[in-house]
């Protein structure tokens, strides 16, 4: 009977694998405030793409400034507990976001 129990336990754990392991905003959310147009920052919302192979951007018509975080809906890869983490830097004379590891 142990084994039995053994068995059915490993397989319940494997099932959940793939849940997720990380609690999703609904949207993309900023911890800044978008700047007025033509300001300087990063044009649009960080561009993602989903499991599915979907790409994503819901801010493309913003500009977010400089240091600004956003969290996309979708787990991490490198930190499975966290939403994927962008943030808003300048390289090379230009704004674009980064997913830091």
């Amino acid at each position: 009977m142990p084994r039995v129990v053994g068995i059915q336990l490993t397989l319940t754990l494997l099932g959940c694998s793939d849940e997720r392991m990380c609690e999703l905003p609904e949207h993309t959310e900023y911890l800044c405030e978008p700047v007025a147009a033509g300001g300087q920052g990063c044009a649009g919302g960080p561009v993602w793409v989903d499991g599915d192979g979907k790409t994503h951007n819901e801010s493309p018509d913003l500009v977010f400034p400089f240091g600004c975080i956003a969290y996309v809906p979708m787990c991490g890869s490198y930190h499975a507990n966290l939403p994927r983490r962008f943030e808003c830097i300048l390289k090379e004379s230009f704004f674009s976001w980064s997913e830091p590891l």
